[in-house]
């Protein structure tokens, strides 16, 4: 729902991120607004694609992205803003948001944050 500082909470976290307060160890941030994530999305790809900064970049640098991940998982954070405003069939296990979240999936183990209003945290997890 707006206004529970959700976005703000996911802001916060990366400018740290970036000021090198908050996950040293990361390398790449990719920011994921929830809201964006639609029923056709299958794979952890579809997912990480509407992220910033991949999104909008040529079909080449995306594919240099997926390699670095795919080499470097663990130098890599996710911030999935929102998530308890998908549809539960989005994050139903099999989907491409449950990949994400649950580390089975060819990119390895990437740290993932996720933002969501507290009342809905059995139905995330």
């Amino acid at each position: 729902s707006p206004g529970s500082g959700k976005t703000m909470t996911s802001m916060e976290v990366l400018r740290q991120w970036a000021n090198c307060s908050m996950f040293e160890d990361s390398i790449l941030a990719l920011y994921v607004p929830a809201r964006r994530i639609t029923d056709d999305m299958r794979t952890e790809w579809d997912v990480l694609e509407l992220s910033s900064p991949i999104y909008g970049l040529p079909a080449v640098e995306v594919r240099e992205v997926q390699a670095y991940v795919k080499q470097h998982p663990r130098r890599v954070l996710i911030v999935l803003d929102g998530l308890d405003e998908l549809k539960e069939s989005l994050v139903m296990e099999g989907g491409a948001v449950s990949k994400v979240l649950s580390g089975r999936h060819d990119l390895g183990v990437c740290r993932v944050m996720v933002t969501s209003r507290p009342c809905n945290r059995a139905r995330i997890l």
